[in-house]
């Protein structure tokens, strides 16, 4: 007959479940027999602890819904409170309990603030005798509150097994009493029998199963994720009241740029790559600027490493990992215990810290630890850091932190540690992110063309959190904003102030900000104000700053929460024993600069008397960055002209940021006023300049016969104002200074001093020498020095151009040297033979060259060789009345070839090395 079952064999099914339940059994008793009495204490205790958090805080709760409605009818609890100036002191002391009683959320309320809402509220005795007496209700409230207390300080060092004990017969003893004191004895059956079956678990059944506790913190790290929890708002205003496409944004990750540090060479690594690059360093630290990627770098790779399986070999070699956000925790100093509290909430309260940190210690090099925003909390931080070191001493730290707190946080490390910097997008990526934010939003349009935008603005492509503002604003408003870098931050902010009007139902008309908008960037421009040159770098939710915000926002009728996070980047922890925890910050530097200078451009506006200088007093390192948003919004504000007297004092400021030699600032700041000519005039003031002369005009200094040895001239003039190719990138800006400030000696640097060949093209070279002669037009220049000039084509050269060096010069034709030029001088220059020398040059140089065929020109009266190769001797004009032959090498034949010249026989150097 055939088995009805469906088993081949009858039976064999339960005997299998039979065997597996006696291996299973078998296996516990052998992890019981195993364990430590210490180890038993620790998990009895563990246990004590959730019987607290659930049991007896429920018979508090049972206590309180029946007493407070009867001795409070109609009153809210928060309102009752503080009616009692004890009660009210407490509160303030503890602000997320403050914040749970206020929301009247019974599921939040913990043993302490039931005890406080008990005391105060809900008609009991007020003597202190009361509440220390074990025989009255009040006394067994306290108790519950004492064990809480004792347990949340609890160690294996000070405890015994009769201790442990002790404390459970309390527990059951004041629940019980509690109950039957407060009027509610039909609970206590069901109460006691609930204790007793928490104090009869076996707690070896879970407490030091490595697998279940890998799979615990896999499921917190997902519901972190999952729930939105510390990831970046940025802003709630995000598309409407529809949070759920920025969720997406921010949890679907783009690659961005890092570079490990390899013995000072900087080499590219992915952001898969970071974790795999470390080599046997057990300690890594990823810096970086605010906003270039590495948070969310950290966030990505505890994404992944809670996938399962995951996808990454180089994560799923860790057993255990722990994601630690500075930003996010609770309290000001730090312990072990409290950090794995902070970041598993739920696993400790399945098995104590102490149990939690021997799994990890016992898991050696198999558990990796990510730090973010060390530097965000270095000086509360830093202790329990190290100990957690030696908590876990083969574990893997992966720690981000902004680059100036780099130095301090090594000198904690024990062990050596690999540097790795975080560079924000590649312009690959920043396509790819906004491509993807684009489709995102159902927008359509073409990411080329927005980045093309952007390219100006380095910035704004490199930084994850100011590229997503950009492309949301640019889907919305299109690209005709985006011409300074004061004006798109402007425009962006006013934009996303307009979406939250719009969502706070103000009406916007004609695209302007409603009132309630610009009242409200005001008052978060003045906290910015405040917040950047204090130097703090977070403000919580409980600080006066946030909540007179908060009251402000009510005034204008906003959402308190929602207003404040549009302006500024709100992370929301998990929930924790002591409530909700939030904190922020404003989203990246620069867009805090932009804030500051808001509030400058205000208190100038208000108050005559106010001026940049004093308004900038305090700050430390940005006062540059927030001068540019500064000159930017005046000039935006002022429709493009300003009082000169704000001029002056901009070009006076602007000096102590400036190298006389180094003007690229002062061209970003003429860029920022949309290339004001009164500004640009203004700032050449403090452009170098010959007064020797005084206000006359400069005539050409006398060369004379003597000649001049080139070694002992600088290589690098102080009197040279020096323009690079960096500079030629602002070549409107540049053109406007230099018309206006006309240096008397200039520096071209086409191609960098230690380069071997140049760099610059043809045509750079050209637009270059364009860009020169057109400034100096009607002015003369003394002294120009040219570096990597690259021509086929004759060069446009200014017209009263009295002294020209060529260094590492190519030249293939003609250089079109105009007439008027005295003084000559070719470096390291190649295809010069063939260059007409105009008549009017009295001095001839060359360096470090092979000589052929040279054309000294008619009018050279003396010529130069400086450590030369003379190949071939050439015939020289008849008024040449010097020559200098220094560190030369020659053939015997030139050197007599030259000496049968008898016009020059008497004066030839003797500084000649022969070639045999």
């Amino acid at each position: 007959m055939g088995n009805v079952s469906g088993h081949p064999f009858p039976g064999s099914s339960f005997a299998c479940m039979e065997e597996m339940e006696k291996k299973e059994k078998a296996r516990k008793e052998e992890a019981f027999a195993m364990v430590s009495s210490s180890e038993r204490r620790a998990a009895m205790q563990s246990l004590l602890g959730q019987a607290l958090k659930t049991t007896a805080r429920d018979a508090l709760l049972l206590l309180y819904n029946a007493r407070f409605p009867k001795a409070n009818p109609g009153k809210k609890p928060y309102d009752v409170l503080m009616k009692s100036a004890k009660a009210k002191e407490i509160l303030q002391k503890n602000p997320a309990m403050a914040k749970a009683i206020m929301e009247d959320k019974k599921e939040k309320l913990d043993i302490s603030a039931l005890c406080l809402l008990l005391r105060y509220c809900c008609g009991l005795r007020k003597n202190a005798s009361a509440w220390s007496s074990l025989s009255l209700l009040e006394g067994n409230i306290s108790e519950l509150r004492k064990l809480r207390n004792e347990d949340g300080h609890w160690t294996e060092e000070g405890s015994s097994d009769s201790s442990v004990k002790e404390s459970w017969d309390r527990l059951e003893a004041a629940v019980t009493k509690v109950l039957q004191l407060g009027g509610l004895e039909s609970e206590v059956p069901r109460f006691k029998k609930e204790l007793q079956d928490k104090r009869a678990v076996n707690p070896f059944q879970r407490a030091y199963d490595r697998d279940e506790v890998r799979v615990s913190m896999q499921e917190e790290l997902r519901e972190v994720f999952r729930s939105g929890g510390k990831t970046t708002q940025m802003p709630l205003v995000w598309a409407g009241k529809n949070f759920s496409f920025h969720h997406k944004a921010t949890t679907t990750y783009t690659s961005s740029r890092f570079s490990v540090n390899r013995d000072g060479t900087l080499v590219p690594v992915e952001s898969d790559g970071v974790v795999g690059a470390r080599g046997p360093w057990q300690t890594l630290v990823v810096q970086g600027e605010s906003g270039t990627g590495k948070t969310s770098l950290l966030r990505y790779l505890a994404d992944l490493w809670s996938t399962s399986p995951c996808p990454l070999s180089s994560l799923a070699a860790f057993e255990f990992l722990l994601f630690l956000d500075c930003n996010a925790v609770t309290t000001r100093t730090f312990k072990v215990f409290d950090i794995l509290k902070e970041i598993f909430p739920k696993a400790s309260a399945k098995w104590r810290p102490s149990s939690l940190l021997k799994v990890l210690t016992q898991a050696g090099s198999s558990v990796m630890i990510m730090i973010d925003a060390f530097d965000e909390r270095l000086e509360a931080f830093q202790d329990a850091f190290q100990n957690l070191q030696k908590a876990c001493p083969e574990a893997f730290f992966l720690i981000t932190t902004r680059p100036h707190c780099v130095p301090a946080i090594v000198k904690l490390c024990e062990r050596q540690v690999l540097r790795v910097t975080a560079h924000g997008f590649s312009r690959a990526s920043a396509r790819n992110y906004v491509d993807k934010l684009l489709v995102l939003q159902g927008k359509a349009g073409d990411p080329d063309e927005m980045l093309q935008l952007l390219s100006s603005h380095k910035e704004l492509l490199a930084i994850p959190q100011l590229l997503c503002w950009c492309t949301w604003f640019w889907a919305e408003e299109g690209g005709a904003q985006f011409s300074t870098l004061g004006k798109t931050f402007l425009k962006v902010t006013e934009f996303i102030l307009k979406k939250m009007c719009h969502i706070n139902g103000k009406r916007v008309l004609s695209g302007e900000v409603p009132k309630e908008g610009q009242k409200w960037l005001s008052l978060v421009a003045r906290v910015a104000f405040d917040h950047t040159r204090s130097g703090r770098s977070s403000l919580p939710e409980c600080s006066p700053e946030v909540k007179q915000l908060y009251r402000e926002a009510s005034k204008l009728r906003l959402r308190p929460r929602e207003a404040v996070s549009s302006l500024m980047q709100c992370d929301e922890s998990r929930m924790t024993g002591v409530g909700e925890y939030i904190s922020f910050h404003f989203l990246h530097t620069s867009h805090a600069n932009f804030l500051v200078a808001y509030h400058i451009c205000e208190a100038l506006k208000g108050d005559k008397k106010a001026t940049i200088t004093k308004l900038l007093k305090g700050f430390k390192d940005d006062k540059q960055a927030i001068l540019s948003f500064v000159v930017s919004l005046l000039y935006v504000n002022d429709k493009g002209k300003i009082d000169p007297k704000r001029e002056q004092e901009i070009s006076a400021v602007a000096k102590d940021f400036v190298h006389f030699y180094d003007i690229n600032y002062y061209l970003t700041l003429i860029e920022e006023s949309g290339h004001s000519q009164s500004l640009a005039e203004a700032l050449a003031c403090n452009m170098p300049m010959d007064t020797s002369f005084g206000d006359a005009l400069p005539k050409p200094l006398l060369l004379g016969t003597s000649g001049m040895r080139s070694s002992i001239v600088p290589a690098a003039p102080s009197g040279h104002l020096w323009v690079r190719r960096r500079e030629l990138k602002h070549d409107q800006a540049l053109s406007m200074l230099l018309c206006a400030a006309k240096p008397a000696r200039l520096w071209l640097q086409l191609s960098s001093p230690d380069a071997c060949v140049p760099d610059a093209s043809p045509g750079e070279s050209v637009a270059a020498m364009r860009l020169i002669s057109k400034a100096y037009k009607g002015k003369p220049l003394c002294d120009l020095r040219v570096s990597g000039l690259v021509s086929s084509t004759p060069v446009s050269w200014p017209k009263n151009l009295w002294w020209l060096t060529l260094e590492r010069g190519r030249v293939k034709g003609s250089l079109g040297l105009r007439e008027g030029l005295l003084k000559l001088t070719y470096s390291e220059c190649s295809g010069i033979e063939k260059v007409n020398v105009p008549n009017s040059v009295k001095s001839l140089a060359l360096q470090r060259m092979d000589v052929e065929d040279l054309c000294v020109g008619k009018g050279v009266e003396c010529l130069t060789l400086e450590s030369c190769n003379i190949k071939k001797v050439w015939s020289v004009p008849a008024g040449l009345k010097k020559v200098n032959l220094i560190d030369c090498s020659a053939s015997e034949g030139a050197i007599l070839s030259l000496a049968r010249q008898h016009r020059i026989t008497a004066n030839i150097g003797t500084s000649f090395g022969h070639e045999e």
